[in-house]
């Protein structure tokens, strides 16, 4: 082997390791963020078919739609279940997995109804600290309705 070779030879291995590396490296990143995405998705769907399929949460829901007085008569456990809800949305879109156009569009409507309705909070102290999540998400959502404009391109999970 010449010496010439023998010099240049480690460099060319070097060279091909650390390519070899920067590209294990940059597709490790890409499938990490892939499974991110798609971790982000089945959290998100879930969220969505709990909303449109939890029965109670359907009664509720209608019930919203023009503040019925049966919405006094929801055990207030229910009550709970269906803010606690929305606040599980308020900690994943805090928490960056849910852009707020997104929580906005697929989930704030009725967060709003909820907010704004008198029955549903009938006999219950709006005013009590263990709301403050609810209330903070609703108020956003109203917040972010106001000035709304559709963006598809916007309602992403990042």
């Amino acid at each position: 082997m010449s010496p010439e070779l023998k010099e240049t030879l480690p460099l060319v291995i070097s060279g091909v390791v650390a390519a070899v590396g920067l590209f294990t490296l940059i597709k490790g990143l890409i499938e990490f963020r892939k499974s991110t995405v798609t971790k982000r998705l089945e959290l998100f769907l879930s969220m969505r078919t709990r909303l449109r399929e939890d029965v109670e949460f359907i009664v509720i829901c209608a019930l919203l739609e023009h503040d019925d007085k049966k919405l006094r008569e929801i055990p207030l456990i229910q009550k709970d279940r269906f803010t606690g809800f929305f606040e599980e949305l308020a900690i994943m879109r805090n928490s960056d997995l849910m852009t707020d156009e997104l929580a906005l569009y697929m989930f704030g409507y009725y967060a709003i109804l909820c907010k704004k309705s008198e029955n549903f909070w009938y006999l219950l102290n709006k005013k009590e600290v263990f709301w403050s999540l609810f209330f903070d998400f609703a108020s956003d959502m109203e917040e972010r309705q106001n000035s709304y404009q559709y963006d598809r391109r916007r309602l992403t999970l990042k």
